[in-house]
């Protein structure tokens, strides 16, 4: 089935199957400082429109859909949020948390099969200093309404500009157990609460799995 771009140019990039939307890549900057303002994925469907994203749920603002974040780089925050210091839990640091600024699309491809695309951005430290330049390409491809499934990929080149070590860790690098997110973050919607996760090489999860 063909595929159908839409960019609404220094807002979003929306990806449609027929009458539903299944990308919608929002790279405007939120207005949410402490949030890490960052580009990311929301709302993601499937064929059948069922939304598998959540945003901005009530217990943590800063979770948007589908993004790429970075709780730990050399004392700055690039997931939005509460820091976790060692020894004192989650503060509120609006001087830690940084942000990550669409320059442009250095390429924009799309034809009836495939869509993709490569964005270029900035990840910003609170003083405004340019920490680190981003190469990131996004694709959409492989649609099969048979089997009612397509396929995004996601990947980043990152290249160091501050001058000196950026070092990337997480709130376990940090000191807390059980607690080493950063990196591409998905958030799924409420309703997924409960549910059953399916992996390969498992057998179907039991309660609390």
């Amino acid at each position: 089935m063909t595929l159908r771009v839409v960019h609404a140019h220094g807002d979003a990039v929306g990806v449609s199957v027929g009458d539903v939307e299944i990308l919608r890549y929002v790279y405007r900057p939120d207005p949410v400082e402490f949030e890490s303002r960052k580009p990311y994925a929301h709302p993601v469907r499937t064929l059948g429109g069922r939304v598998v994203t959540g945003y901005r749920p009530n217990d943590h603002r800063w979770h948007k859909g589908l993004q790429m974040t970075a709780s730990h780089v050399s004392g700055q925050n690039f997931w939005g949020g509460n820091s976790y210091v060692h020894g004192r839990g989650y503060l509120p640091l609006p001087e830690r948390i940084g942000w990550m600024r669409h320059d442009r699309f250095s390429s924009f491809e799309v034809d009836e099969e495939r869509f993709a695309c490569v964005e270029e951005l900035t990840w910003v430290e609170n003083g405004g200093d340019a920490w680190a330049r981003e190469e990131r390409g996004l694709s959409v491809h492989s649609v099969d309404v048979v089997r009612g499934a397509w396929v995004l990929d996601w990947s980043i080149r990152l290249t160091n500009v501050r001058g000196e070590e950026l070092r990337f860790g997480s709130p376990t690098t940090a000191g807390r157990e059980m607690a080493g997110y950063t990196g591409l973050q998905w958030r799924g919607p409420r309703d997924f609460t409960g549910g059953t996760v399916f992996a390969p090489g498992r057998e179907e999860g039991g309660p609390g799995e």
